[in-house]
């Protein structure tokens, strides 16, 4: 008896090391490419590019919706402007709020924006 429950334990601790260190892992990749200050702006192509590629390594179901789109890059960068703010440079060397207007070549996002949009589409299914 007190064997069995050995094990059962073991498998316990086993299970909850492998969820905690898979959830650790998953923070890690999006941190990784939203590095840099939250509020650096980030050109929408670079954010699509990032996204796309966590997309693929998590296997996200979106990423299989982006590549039978065809152009997985354009996709994530129309998916991000609909769900995530635009912006466009001014002449000045600031933003202003772009709403989603433009082509994929003009807009930014903010750095940390990415991180929720990777949220945003791990809930689709």
């Amino acid at each position: 008896m007190t064997q069995s429950a050995d094990l059962i334990l073991f498998g316990v601790i086993a299970v909850a090391l492998f969820a905690a260190g898979h959830l650790l892992a998953r923070k890690r990749r999006a941190a990784h490419f939203a590095g840099g200050r939250p509020d650096d702006m980030l050109s929408l192509n670079e954010a699509a590019e990032a996204v796309c590629k966590a997309a693929r390594d998590e296997r996200m179901p979106l990423a299989v919706v982006a590549e039978r789109n065809g152009n997985p890059l354009m996709f994530f960068a129309r998916s991000i402007a609909s769900v995530i703010s635009t912006w466009k440079q001014n002449g000045a060397g600031g933003f202003n709020d772009a709403k989603g207007d433009g082509d994929t070549q003009s807009l930014y996002i903010r750095r940390r924006d990415i991180g929720s949009y990777l949220r945003w589409a791990r809930t689709v299914k």
